[in-house]
């Protein structure tokens, strides 16, 4: 028997409420949700089993309340629901806490975790559904999936699986009786399962499969990955959801207390297998398994008898405060009525004050057809009320109450006294308008005459937009002119631009501008201000929304404050509406004076200038000038001191200003008055050169038309060529002027008639492709014989005659330039690819023979031969762009040509040039090519390195070359083979002298005999002998070998094989004076050449001198 003592939980704040408390499963630890009254902040305390507060900071909200605790099934993580919609997940081990984005928009309603707690569920009352997968190591949350389910959900349970393999073996027994042959099969292998038949240790997969319910009856199944649909319907809203895991059934028990249970299949789905009415009031259920297929419900029971009892909590255990009281001995009901008690609240003051109210909030009481009734602490309440725009009317206290006060409804606005009748009718056509039945909502009403209710129904109309019911309204109400502003509006495309030219006929100005401004129908708006002489309003609007209509309020305002006689106010908004240059002299007009005035003080030029030609029309042209000269109306100015007869002032403004409509106007003046030279000068100010080129031909002022024609436009430039064409000596500036005239044919024409060479050569640089082939061979002819073969070149180019300037280049050794290059080359067919590689290929050897190699091989790539343009960077030496060439032509012969050409460089100094040879080679398949080159590197290494073994290597890759090449010649192969056995040889026998230097001293000697050169030298094996003599002390063995090297290899330089230190210590061993003197010469020579040090490029000039010394020595010998 247990045996349960109690704890107190000591919290140190006192006032506080606590709203929810949650046990960990496996953790002695305590969570309580409170509310701090002083604080007004919701917060979340942790206690041990003893009832210690633990440390640690949770979180806290300002007017929030936790809605939901829940730990995780075994790691100390609290997950907690919020007011506000959000999920928190506290750390108890790490102290931290993480909140996670979350789409909740109301308060968190249930947190349910999965069994083995790597997901949690979270749900509110409005239908939100979010999964989360959990972060066990740091308790952080991510969302898996998301769901808008639109009913308020109430209940969460997993699907639980359980493993075959625990299954308890009472139930298989009972299962195997009643004849499932699976339970059965189990059973018979019960000695399988533990020993201990009385354990019940569960082996539960952490499914992520799970149940919703809603108040709206119907069942969600989500599965693992997201997917969610409904699976049932039930009869009433769902209060409670568990899993019976055992026989994977759903048990559901409704708010009605109906408890059913449902078979669960594979996909989810629910077949219903029992169902039962439970007794009870299912307000407030709780369900909880109490034992293996035994489900507890607790239900609120409410007795009927009217009875209350009191307690009295302020001791130790609760104790009844008085005896037991009935309502039936203090109200007087029938014998049948019985007495049921829905709430009772009491306090500890012993007031009769239930809960504070706030003074800042009306709180709604009930509702009575045609009011709300609200309660509120004081009158404030209700004058606040008024302010707002909530209320449409007047919100008057109810009679005989201090903190109750009504609201009429908005379909009741000025109806609240009306009869019964009215009010069922507006209720009933409220009712059927909601739904859309306008047949029977208009049912309801056509027997209402009452005029006030067919007015407020239309008002009721603007607010709900409703207009094909306004019509009615309105023609009910016998208002013509609100039907017929609502039929124009039907154009405008907003329903609420409508609505609010519905309410401004019905008067309704507040409720108009808040629907045009919701609409953005700033235009009406403005128009609904300045109907109602809100002009600042306005104004204001146009200038914040719709600038495009600013100018036009201001000019209607302008004319409002003209209609009402403010001139001044209305002088500033017609200029603020930049429409003041007619309307202010309209406005002022009767007023001279004042209109002067305006003028006098206005800096437009353009009223300036109004005012001017009206003190001319009236004949005052002292004003008239001085207000033309205020406007800087030069036209006008100078036109009134041509009438006067002041031509020098006239032509001294015309001089300053320079406006061209001023200078024209002289220049006529002047030409009807024969001032011809000034005329022109006028004419020529005011850029009228067809004017002033007529004036100077009517007077043959030949001078002045060549200067006016070249700054006149085509056609008059043409006609004054015309004219020095007919004119005598005049020839040079015809051409000129054909030539700026773009008549370039008829100006080479004329040079070559005049036979002047200069304007000769400025025509032929205006040719173009389109002159006659005959004139321009003609001039490039001319040009050529008077030494300019540079001009006929680019003029027989220019007209597409390339061949011909070719011909012309090679002829006169034209240098061929870049730009000459491409002139050449840009005019050519693209349909006829033949003659353009043709020509490109004639311009490449022209610049090969011109040494121009870079621009050759360009023009030898334009034209497709690629070959060639190799050839000539070849001969230009450029190694890099023959590299790059090659690279990118990716042609065999390229590739050859190139390899060939790197072969002749310092290879050996650079291991670059070395590898684009093998690459190019290789490329190419030249492989007897590629061949040849590792021999002649295995040749370098043996004689500049005497480096056996890299040239084996390299020999080595030569055959391997060889064989890949399809000819493969036999003899080429074989003497190869020779060779590459021969170096191997000598190879062999220099790694055999470190175990055996006498043996192979011997195999030197036979390979002498064998004669391996060219693939061994003989003076190398002999080096190596003597070197081995002289390191074993054998000087006299060491002499005798250097003699058979000199009576073997005739003409042998020593030196190049042997170094000074070793021709030393042979010399200084011997007592004969002579071969002293001969090795000591020998010495010499190799310590001035070395073996280690020796110019590897060439042979020495002084090695002859000392050859010849060692010969003379010999010979004395």
């Amino acid at each position: 028997m247990a045996v349960y003592l109690d704890t107190r939980v000591e919290d140190s704040s006192s006032a506080s409420t606590k709203t929810h408390a949650a046990w960990h499963r496996d953790h002695p630890i305590l969570a309580v949700s409170v509310f701090e009254k002083d604080t007004s902040q919701g917060a979340i305390r942790l206690f041990s089993d003893d009832g210690t507060a633990l440390q640690g900071e949770l979180p806290r909200k300002e007017s929030l309340q936790v809605t939901f605790l829940s730990w995780h099934p075994t790691l100390p993580l609290l997950a907690m629901g919020w007011e506000s919609g959000e999920v928190c997940v506290w750390n108890h081990l790490s102290k931290t806490l993480h909140e996670p984005q979350t789409q909740h928009k109301r308060a968190v309603s249930r947190l349910q975790w999965s069994d083995g707690g790597s997901r949690i569920i979270s749900i509110d009352s409005v239908g939100t559904c979010i999964g989360w997968k959990v972060d066990a190591g740091r308790g952080s949350l991510g969302t898996v999936f998301y769901h808008e389910l639109r009913d308020s959900l109430t209940d969460i349970t997993f699907r639980h699986r359980y493993s075959k393999g625990n299954t308890e073996i009472g139930r298989l027994a009972r299962a195997a009786v009643e004849g499932d042959e699976e339970a059965l099969n189990l059973f018979s292998d019960w000695q399988k399962l533990k020993e201990d038949e009385n354990a019940r240790e569960v082996h539960m997969s952490d499914s992520h499969d799970f149940y919703v319910g809603s108040t709206t009856g119907v069942i969600y199944f989500v599965s693992e990955n997201g997917s969610c649909g409904d699976v049932l319907q039930m009869d009433g809203g769902v209060a409670r959801l568990v899993h019976y895991a055992a026989k994977d059934m759903l048990v559901a028990i409704t708010d009605t207390l109906v408890l059913a249970q449902f078979a669960i299949a594979e996909d989810g789905s629910l077949t219903e297998q029992s169902r039962v009415k439970l007794s009870g009031h299912g307000a407030r259920v709780s369900v909880i398994w109490v034992g293996e297929g035994l489900i507890a419900v607790i239900a609120v029971l409410g007795m009927s008898k009217g009875y209350i009892r009191v307690w009295d909590l302020s001791r130790r255990e609760a104790k009844l405060h008085a005896g037991l009281k009935t309502l039936a001995t203090l109200l007087k009901t029938d014998g049948n009525e019985s007495l049921m008690i829905k709430s009772v609240k009491c306090n500890c003051k012993g007031n009769k004050d239930v809960f504070p109210l706030d003074s800042d909030r009306f709180r709604l009481m009930g509702v009575q057809v045609p009011h709300f009734y609200l309660l509120g602490k004081d009158v404030i309440d209700c004058l606040e009320l008024k302010r707002s725009k909530s209320a449409s009317s007047l919100v008057e206290k109810v009679p005989g109450s201090k903190h109750v006060f009504r609201l009429p409804m908005r379909d009741f606005v000025g109806l609240e006294d009306c009869d019964s009748s009215v009010r069922e009718a507006i209720m009933t056509f409220s009712f059927f308008l909601t739904l859309g039945d306008m047949d029977e909502a208009f049912k309801a009403i056509k027997a209402i005459t009452n005029q006030a209710v067919w007015e407020n129904m239309a008002k009721m109309c603007v607010q709900t937009k409703r207009l094909d019911v306004a019509k009615i309204c309105l023609g009910k109400m016998g208002h013509a002119r609100g039907a017929w502003a609502l039929r124009q509006a039907e154009d405008e495309p907003e329903i609420e631009a409508r609505a609010a030219i519905l309410a401004l006929q019905l008067g309704m100005i507040q409720e108009a501008e808040d629907l045009l401004e919701a609409c953005g129908r700033y235009d009406l708006l403005i128009k609904l201000f300045e109907d109602s002489n809100q002009w600042e309003r306005a104004i204001q609007v146009a200038q914040t929304h719709d600038r495009i209509r600013l100018r036009a309020t201001y000019h209607n305002y302008a004319q409002h404050l003209e209609a009402s006689g403010d001139i001044e106010k209305a002088i500033q908004m017609y200029e603020k509406s930049e429409t003041h240059l007619f309307e202010v002299p309209r406005m002022l007009f009767d007023e001279p004076q004042a209109l002067e005035q305006y003028m006098r003080n206005s800096r437009n030029k353009d009223m300036l200038k109004w005012w001017a030609q009206y003190m001319e029309s009236i004949g005052e042209m002292e004003a008239a000038l001085q207000f033309y000269e205020a406007s800087e109306d030069y036209l006008s100015l100078l036109r009134v001191h041509c009438y006067f007869n002041n031509v020098e002032k006239a032509c001294e403004i015309a001089n300053e200003t320079g406006d061209r409509a001023a200078c024209f106007h002289l220049a006529r003046y002047l030409e009807n008055q024969d001032n011809i030279p000034e005329a022109v000068h006028f004419f020529s100010r005011a850029k009228a050169y067809s004017n002033a080129i007529r004036v100077c031909k009517e007077n043959q002022m030949d001078e002045q038309l060549f200067n006016l024609a070249l700054l006149a436009n085509q056609k008059e430039t043409l006609e004054a060529a015309r004219y020095f064409e007919q004119r005598q000596g005049a020839l040079e500036k015809a051409v000129t002027l054909y030539q700026k005239g773009g008549w370039s044919t008829k100006a080479a024409e004329l040079a070559l008639q005049s036979g002047d060479l200069g304007a000769l050569q400025q025509a032929a640089q205006e040719l173009g492709p389109n002159a006659d082939p005959n004139l321009v061979k003609t001039t490039a002819e001319r040009l050529a014989a008077v030494g300019k073969q540079d001009q006929a070149v680019l003029l027989l180019s220019a007209s597409g005659q390339n061949e011909r300037a070719l011909e012309l280049c090679l002829q006169s050794n034209v240098i061929i330039t870049e730009e000459l290059a491409e002139t050449l080359s840009q005019n050519l067919s693209k349909s006829d690819k033949t003659k353009s590689s043709r020509i490109l290929e004639k311009i490449a050897e022209c610049c090969m023979k011109q040494e121009n190699y870079h621009l050759a091989a360009k023009k030898f790539t334009q034209s497709g031969n690629k070959v060639q343009a190799m050839k000539a960077l070849l001969k230009s030496g450029d190694t890099s762009k023959i590299i790059f060439f090659a690279g990118v032509s990716r042609q065999a012969e390229i590739y050859v040509l190139a390899a060939n050409y790197l072969q002749s460089l310092d290879w050996r100094q650079n291991p670059d040039i070395m590898k684009h040879i093998v690459t190019y080679y290789t490329k190419a398949r030249a492989y007897d090519l590629l061949s040849g080159f590792y021999e002649s590197c295995a040749q370098v290494e043996i004689e500049e390195y005497q480096n056996y073994e890299k040239a084996l290597g390299a020999l080595n890759e030569a055959q391997n070359c060889l064989m890949q090449s399809g000819e493969n010649p036999p003899k080429k192969l074989a003497r190869l083979r020779a060779q590459m056995e021969n170096v191997r040889r000598y190879v062999a026998t220099q790694r055999l002298y470190t175990d055996s230097p006498s043996e192979a001293i011997a195999q030197c000697q036979e390979l002498i005999q064998l004669n391996p050169e060219p693939a061994v030298r003989r003076g190398d094996i002999f080096a190596f002998m003597v070197q081995h003599y002289v390191n074993n002390k054998d000087f006299s063995a060491a002499r005798a070998c250097l003699e058979d090297m000199q009576a073997t290899i005739p003409n042998v330089n020593i030196s190049q094989f042997l170094d000074g230190e070793v021709l030393r210590a042979v010399y200084g061993s011997s007592t004969n004076p002579r071969e002293m003197q001969k090795f000591s010469l020998l010495a010499k020579q190799s310590m001035r050449n070395g073996l280690n040090g020796f110019e590897r490029d060439g042979h020495d000039s002084s090695g002859d001198e000392v050859e010849e010394d060692v010969s003379a020595v010999d010979g004395g010998i």
